[in-house]
């Protein structure tokens, strides 16, 4: 999924990307040495490092760990994934969330 939409979006792209271009380049792998150790290619971490692509969950899975980034990007994953959501929905999101916690506390 390309990644296309408002700053707030966009941003948490180019932050996961910028630590992910980081952690890569401390480790001395080129983005092809790291695509090919995800399964994916060159062009793929490219664009997740410039912020052009929202990568999968198991995309920052398997990065954290191949990095041994201690959750660094695990962490930003859910950020991450709302931004694959227009901002009117991801509102609709955290209304839903928040009726189901309020379900689970009424028995």
């Amino acid at each position: 999924m390309t990644a296309q939409g408002s700053e707030g979006e966009t941003g948490i792209l180019r932050c996961f990307g910028q630590q992910l271009r980081l952690l890569r380049t401390s480790r001395g792998l080129t983005r092809a040495e790291l695509g090919a150790k995800l399964g994916y290619g060159e062009d793929m971490v490219t664009s997740v490092e410039l912020g052009r692509r929202i990568p999968r969950p198991e995309f920052i899975d398997r990065a954290d760990a191949i990095l041994e980034a201690g959750g660094l990007l695990t962490v930003m994953k859910e950020e991450v994934a709302r931004a694959r959501y227009p901002a009117f929905f991801r509102e609709v999101l955290c209304v839903h969330a928040m009726l189901q916690h309020l379900a689970s506390l009424t028995v």
